[in-house]
């Protein structure tokens, strides 16, 4: 999570970590806050994940047999 700009981190459960995180929701638009955690979170579905998981393969391959 980056801090405000794709989501909140809540650093203690305690209720001042949580009021904290709470005044930060004032400061940054809802919308633009939604569009970056959704384009984050496309960087770890599954099918990003296999692909760089084949590069990673490939790479150590070539690299360790030639």
């Amino acid at each position: 999570i980056e801090d405000g700009r794709n989501g909140f981190y809540i650093r203690s459960s305690s209720a001042e970590g949580i009021v904290d995180a709470l005044g930060k929701l004032g400061a940054v638009d809802p919308h633009i806050v939604r569009e970056n955690a959704v384009h984050k979170a496309k960087e770890f579905d599954i099918r990003s994940s296999a692909e760089r998981y084949e590069k990673l393969i490939r790479f150590s391959i070539e690299y360790y047999v030639g």
